[in-house]
């Protein structure tokens, strides 16, 4: 097996190409045969000797820590910082190194066998050591070594290092770039297409980190690298607009997890802050393309993708060294919908697979390929469209009429329709429902966070069911709690108000004295004489209303009066129902009782009235607290 894939490597090495000098990302046209081995960059897999594009001087010539940094602080954009060829440049303490936009930071690797200059750190906490935020940067011909190649057994248990951090479009080339815990390469920001390629990564394999190229924004192009002692040799984070190529790359099989990845909303969807919409959960970023690459992977799966990319997923012209196609690819949370698995080849005799997974009509949630719940239709079926019509973060009360959008095209067949209302089953038909014909009561509904998931079930071109759930929220009552606090000096700003009436009259004092007699409560509303005296609070469409009373008296109601009205101008007795919280008085000899009652749906009540008259002491009649409810406008 070992002479095998010596013989594999040195074949894939050392082939003769067309010549090809362009800077740029390269369209390639299409090439005959699979694997890594029809590489038709015209330079070497990995770079190094025989590589075409090597800088031997430069605009800044720089063999020290302090030369390389001043050099890369004054270069202006068409420069080149060139390392020379015995530079040995300890970076360790120094990070966040910006390479300014336009400049190129190269050495000679690959010349005449060179292995290139090395620049290095042994800081844990460097992330990253160069840094690029601005176009046309090219890092080429170096060394690039960080901290710690090792495995590892926790995933936090050191600093996560990372080499390159490319937040714009650039070119990484001829490198050797190895031992970073985190990355080697790591691609944000706003770059849509950047080009690593002709690399040798190596030693990124820390347990739950370890990429050599990794994309968390955007998308790169990671052509004709060799990777070794990897996690992931290539990997995403899977936001939607992410993506990558990986082409022509050699994968050898020292690997601590599978190759190729892309992660997607089942990873990130469950830690982020904000809530992901339902394409966000399913999808592995936008666009992922595999093609022509070797994979020497015989331990690990060489490529696992964590949901379906939203345009498309094309894996085609591979070599898999493992015989068993069905464990070359594999998939997690979700599958089907625009992947295409076709023309690879499997095992030392090459057997073709002309085609593995064909592009499907729905998304499906599960592991296995072809199977699980189908939970939306693919991108790539004629456009198609089904949901609720304004519906979704709405806020909703009184009556909501549901009305649906549903486009099914020429391409599939509906034949039935359901709606659910918090799981429950509201509508169920062959075809959706007309505009006015389900409405939903809101106020048999708690105020909050409810859902309505639409369900299509189909029967052509294939079979299955597809849904929707869209969230709103019910929100038809306002509350209103008063608890009598006093007054509250505050500097500044004078005297504050604490309670909630619009209006009373001049004979109330607060009492604060002994709130262990009251149960606990610390501020009540007290008559100063045994005249009537009133509180009223605007009360806008009220529905509910509960008072508390502490009364020396067995029953309260020939002391306290409540009554409501439109404008104030005319008032309503109220009848409530009385209740009191214990037969005996509490220790201090007060009676609790709370004033309840309900205000019919269709009668107007804008503001609400409380009396309180008569008795032997004015202190023997104390209101602890008001509680109201009401329909928003």
């Amino acid at each position: 097996m070992l002479i095998l894939l010596v013989t594999i490597i040195a074949g894939l090495l050392c082939g003769a190409f067309p010549s090809y000098t362009s800077a740029t990302t390269p369209v390639h046209l299409p090439v005959e045969g699979y694997g890594a081995e029809v590489n038709p960059t015209g330079n070497p897999l990995g770079g190094g000797e025989g590589y075409s594009r090597i800088h031997l001087s430069g605009d800044y010539l720089v063999q020290t820590k302090e030369e390389l940094l001043q050099a890369l602080r004054v270069a202006k954009p068409g420069e080149v910082v060139y390392v020379l060829p015995d530079a040995v440049i300890d970076l360790t303490g120094t990070m966040n190194i910006l390479i300014p936009p336009g400049v190129t930071l190269a050495g000679n690797r690959g010349h005449n066998g060179a292995p290139g200059p090395l620049i290095f750190t042994d800081d844990p906490n460097t992330r990253p050591l160069f840094r690029i935020d601005g176009p046309n940067v090219r890092i080429t011909g170096l060394r690039i070594r960080g901290p710690n190649g090792e495995v590892g057994v926790e995933r936090d248990a050191v600093p996560r290092s990372g080499g390159i951090q490319a937040n714009h479009d650039a070119e990484i080339d001829n490198n050797e770039i190895y031992n970073w815990v985190y990355g080697g390469v790591i691609v944000g920001g706003v770059a849509k297409n950047a080009y690593i390629h002709h690399n040798y990564i190596h030693h990124c394999q820390w347990t739950g980190l370890g990429y050599g190229a990794v994309v968390h924004n955007g998308f790169m192009v990671v052509e004709a690298n060799i990777f070794d002692y990897y996690r992931h040799a290539i990997a995403g984070g899977g936001v939607l607009g992410s993506g990558y190529e990986a082409r022509y790359n050699l994968v050898l099989d020292n690997a601590v997890s599978h190759a190729f990845d892309m992660h997607g909303g089942g990873d990130y969807c469950p830690n982020r802050a904000t809530p992901c919409t339902a394409e966000e959960l399913r999808s592995a970023g936008d666009r992922v393309h595999i093609h022509h690459n070797t994979f020497l992977v015989t331990q690990r799966t060489p490529i696992v993708i964590r949901g379906v990319p939203r345009e498309s997923l094309e894996i085609h012209h591979n070599w898999f060294i493992i015989d068993n196609p069905a464990s070359a690819v594999r998939f997690r949370y979700f599958n089907g919908g625009n992947t295409h698995v076709h023309d690879n080849i499997y095992g030392h005799e090459k057997i073709l697979v002309k085609e593995q997974i064909s592009p499907e009509l729905v998304i499906r949630k599960g592991d296995i390929y072809g199977t699980g719940q189908a939970v939306a239709f693919a991108t790539s079926v004629e456009p198609v469209y089904f949901g609720f019509r304004g519906l979704s973060g709405s806020v909703a009360k009184g009556k909501l009429p549901i009305e649906v959008d549903i486009n099914m095209g020429r391409s599939i067949r509906v034949n039935k329709v359901e709606i659910l209302l918090d799981g429950r089953l509201i509508y169920s038909a062959p075809e959706g429902p007309q505009p006015g014909e389900l409405i939903v009561d809101t106020l048999a509904l708690p105020d909050g966070k409810h859902e309505l998931t639409l369900a299509l079930t189909f029967d052509y071109p294939s079979t299955g069911t597809v849904s929707e759930t869209t969230a709103f929220t019910v929100r038809n009552w306002w509350r209103l709690n008063d608890d009598l606090f006093p007054p509250l000096e505050s500097g500044w700003f004078g005297i504050l108000k604490r309670t909630q009436t619009n209006a009373e009259s001049a004979g109330w004092v607060f009492a604060e004295d002994d709130p262990a007699a009251f149960g606990g409560d610390n501020s009540r509303r007290v008559r100063t004489t045994l005249a009537e005296e009133w509180m009223s609070w605007e009360t806008k469409n009220l529905k509910t209303y509960k008072v508390v009373v502490y009364s020396r008296y067995p029953d309260p109601g020939d002391h306290v009066q409540l009554s409501v009205s439109v404008d104030q101008t005319a008032w309503s007795l109220l009848v409530p129902a009385v209740v009191r919280r214990a037969e005996a008085p509490t220790a201090g000899g007060w009676y609790i009782y709370e004033l309840a009652g309900d205000i019919a749906l269709d009668t107007a009540v804008n503001y609400f009235r409380l009396s309180v008259r008569g008795g032997q002491k004015p202190e023997d009649m104390q209101i602890g607290s008001v509680s109201f409810t009401g329909l928003v406008e």
